[in-house]
């Protein structure tokens, strides 16, 4: 009598991923992260006294909007009322926020 082994099916699930996809473990692509790191920032006048006239206010605005970009980062808006100034930026993982902000209120002071 001959015995016979039952039958196996295997999916696609049981094969090794080289073998399924039909590349090796050698030429598959690494996944890479991708970072989105937009901020939220506000600089205050001095005991918030309203020193920025609408006039010279829009061009803080522009000015700092072009201090973000100076910086590597991309200005999404920039705004705010004589008292206090609102930045919404999108800036890279490898800056660092204090510094940024150094600079933005340092620059915005001149």
């Amino acid at each position: 009598m001959v015995q016979v082994a039952p039958a196996t099916v295997t999916t696609g699930r049981d094969q090794p991923r080289e073998l399924r996809s039909g590349r090796s473990a050698r030429n598959s692509l690494m996944p890479s992260t991708h970072l989105s790191l937009h901020y939220h920032l506000v600089i205050s006048t001095k005991d918030r006294e309203p020193w920025l006239s609408p006039t010279p206010r829009v061009r803080v605005h522009e000015y700092l909007g072009g201090v973000i970009r100076g910086m590597n980062g991309a200005p999404h808006a920039v705004g705010g009322t004589g008292n206090h100034v609102h930045v919404l930026a999108g800036l890279r993982a490898t800056h660092c926020l204090a510094d940024v902000m150094r600079e933005l209120k340092s620059e915005s002071s001149r």
